[in-house]
């Protein structure tokens, strides 16, 4: 009886061993499908021949502020807590880890996923930072440095792109990496954004709130060289806002902010890359969002984030 058991067990941790053996295969042969069988011109883009990447990139990150009432003009920034990330990428689905580095008591902080596809991507950033600094300016006569302003500023930017031409350019060959992109090209591509935001100071004398979505129409360039080792990428994306709901408070007074056309989100991408040989890569590229709602009048609101990083990468 003990020795059919122990046979039962071995037969039991087999098939497990079985099927989890027959799932993973099963899957790597679902993602290879996926992940090969596109419709694309193979003399324009293509896809690495291997199917893993990983890749370790630094990178640092602002947020900006200005408001503008009258003859008053309020500049602020604050430079986030720059990270370190490590990036896996398996079939061109990419995870990614970010460690915190450098002054640690920074009072700010960021989350952010990001997809490129060919055809379609969609960015998220929430980001945060408290005692802004900068420079206040009355007038042309008066300007004054504020180290800390005592204002906060929080920022959800949620943002979508589809590319016109994604059959020749390839929009996650300077961005995502799942693609190699062999010609220049460029193309036209639709945009589209959502922007929310919160601005409070220390004495809650006011504060804005501004949630505003944009729709717009960009393009985007992928420049490479005769030897195909070199990739630069320049896009813009600008957008007009179609829909706002916009205010601020002061002395618990809710005051609706007035519409002033054009109001705008804007959306740049820089990147370069550089191939050594089929498997080692280094670039770097930088993303910035732009968005200015309100009248100057009574009162306008401009909020801005930028991300730097410079990477390496191997492929196997």
């Amino acid at each position: 009886m003990k020795t059919f058991f122990l046979f039962l067990m071995f037969l039991l941790s087999a098939s497990n061993v079985f099927a989890q053996k027959n799932f993973v295969q099963k899957t790597d042969s679902i993602l290879y499908s996926r992940y090969s069988f596109l419709k694309y011109d193979t003399s324009y883009v293509k896809r690495p021949q291997q199917k893993f990447i990983l890749s370790l990139q630094p990178q640092v990150s602002t947020l900006g502020l200005s408001l503008t009432a009258n003859d008053i003009d309020i500049d602020l920034e604050n430079s986030l807590n720059p990270k370190i990330g490590i990036n896996f990428g398996f079939y061109g689905i990419n995870v990614g880890y970010k460690i915190k580095m450098g002054n640690r008591n920074n009072e700010g902080g960021e989350f952010n996923v990001r997809y490129y596809g060919r055809s379609f991507g969609i960015e998220l950033d929430i980001c945060e930072s408290a005692n802004l600094s900068g420079e206040i300016e009355i007038g042309d006569t008066l300007k004054r440095k504020i180290d800390k302003s005592g204002i906060s500023l929080g920022i959800v930017q949620l943002s979508t792109y589809y590319v016109l031409n994604s059959k020749k350019f390839a929009y996650p060959a300077a961005l995502g990496k799942s693609f190699i992109q062999l010609k220049s090209c460029g193309s036209m591509f639709l945009g589209a954004s959502y922007t929310g935001a919160k601005i409070v100071n220390d004495s809650s004398t006011i504060a804005i709130d501004v949630k505003c979505a944009s729709l717009g129409v960009g393009y985007g360039y992928n420049f490479v060289t005769k030897n195909k080792k070199m990739l630069v990428h320049i896009s813009a994306l600008p957008m007009f806002v179609f829909a706002e709901k916009n205010g601020f408070e002061t002395e618990n007074v809710y005051h609706k902010m007035k519409y002033s056309f054009p109001e705008v989100s804007i959306s740049g991408r820089f990147a370069l890359t550089y191939n050594f040989g089929k498997r080692y890569l280094l670039g770097m590229d930088e993303i910035r969002y732009t968005t200015i709602v309100g009248e100057r009048k009574s009162i306008e609101a401009g909020f801005s984030r930028q991300l730097s990083r410079i990477y390496f990468g191997i492929r196997f």
